[in-house]
């Protein structure tokens, strides 16, 4: 993998970390454009901020390893289609923990009763 393609995915994870810090931090309030969004963490906040604090951890994980990745497959210099496909399948893999993740606690707490 070269080091612009490198430099393009590090960037990328970078990013996607740094988008999990105000989640995981509890800054974000329940919005229509940024966080877990479904209906029973838009309509609670009592939903919603266990939620994306829990997303947050996802995101600046998902980061954390397409970094180590993107490292590691520059250091054994890989196939630049390869390396595209490993990073683009981490990536998918972490998204999916992720909402899985998200889905099976907003799900959790919404049938908790109410104190």
């Amino acid at each position: 993998m070269g080091l612009l393609m490198c430099g393009v995915f590090g960037v990328s994870a970078v990013f996607l970390a740094l988008l999990g810090v105000p989640l995981f931090r509890g800054t974000v309030p329940p919005n229509g454009l940024y966080g877990f969004r479904v209906q029973a963490t838009l309509e609670d906040p009592s939903v919603w901020y266990p939620v994306n604090r829990l997303c947050g951890v996802w995101l600046f994980v998902t980061g954390a390893v397409l970094l180590l990745t993107c490292v590691i497959l520059y250091v054994l210099a890989i196939d630049p289609r390869t390396a595209a496909v490993v990073n683009l399948a981490v990536l998918a893999t972490c998204i999916a923990a992720s909402v899985g993740h998200g889905l099976v606690v907003t799900n959790r707490l919404k049938k908790r009763p109410r104190r």
